[in-house]
């Protein structure tokens, strides 16, 4: 696929045109490996993100929805969809994987939170933290998977995220939790085997074994009187809220599955 006849505006040509040159030469050669094999999806999706003397501009493309202020590239709404099918038509888990970032990246950025935006934002848009989601639990109705109830400092939460994905790739993720009242806390929680200091712990299932991309390493995570600092929250939203969002976005994704199908066909 060639860019250059695609996008007349120039950044974007240029960005997608540099995204397409480390896709075609580093990710297209190891496609299979990359689907299976953990170790070569993380230097994948760590190639996303690096400074090249002879890319113009130099490969940031971890960072596509944090602003230029902190790093980041700042596309517009309309670059960010053909990097993702660019990025799908090479490597789903790929594009999986980076996607998960991208959308932490951008909560992160919305976030009220200014000294995590400070800590994160710089550090997720070079590549050098990388950082997973984990909060399909919220949309379920019913009682709650997991629980966050306020306490001195923060909150205490506790119960099961069923799924999170990039176990061993990823160094932390954003947890959702609902409060008593129904709204949702989102934060920071480290995706390693944790016990803190007051009895609170996380742990992680083995990776489950898929059908396809095994190399994601999706887990399950266990949070047993987990306490999520105040200083650690990404945001509380108003009951409901990922649901509105969802209805917002239901069709930004839907093309990496009609991509992939296409490319296997």
């Amino acid at each position: 696929m060639q860019v250059s006849k695609r996008y007349p505006d120039n950044d974007q040509q240029s960005l997608l045109e540099t995204a397409e040159s480390y896709l075609r030469e580093s990710v297209a050669p190891l496609a299979s490996e990359i689907d299976s094999a953990p170790e070569v999806l993380r230097e994948a999706l760590k190639g996303l993100s690096v400074r090249v003397a002879s890319a113009k501009p130099n490969r940031t493309l971890l960072g596509l929805r944090i602003p230029k202020s902190w790093g980041g590239l700042e596309v517009s709404s309309t670059t960010f969809p053909y990097f993702q099918q660019l990025v799908a038509r090479y490597s789903g888990a790929l594009a999986f994987l980076q996607n998960q970032h991208q959308s932490a990246g951008a909560m992160i950025v919305y976030s009220e939170n200014e000294s995590l935006k400070h800590q994160y934002l710089p550090k997720l848009a070079k590549g050098q933290v990388l950082v997973g989601i984990g909060f399909s639990q919220v949309r379920r109705t019913g009682n709650p998977l997991v629980k966050a109830i306020p306490v001195d400092g923060g909150y205490q939460i506790s119960g099961k995220v069923p799924w999170v994905t990039g176990f061993s790739i990823f160094q932390e993720f954003i947890i959702g939790a609902v409060l008593p009242d129904g709204r949702e806390v989102y934060g920071m929680v480290p995706f390693t085997p944790t016990c803190q200091d007051a009895g609170g712990t996380i742990t992680f299932s083995k990776p489950m074994a898929l059908a396809a991309m095994q190399s994601t390493n999706t887990v399950s995570a266990t949070l047993t009187d987990w306490f999520l600092p105040e200083e650690r929250v990404v945001s509380i939203a108003k009951a409901g809220a990922i649901h509105e969002n969802d209805q917002k976005k239901v069709l930004s994704t839907g093309f990496l599955a009609l991509v992939q199908r296409g490319r296997n066909a």
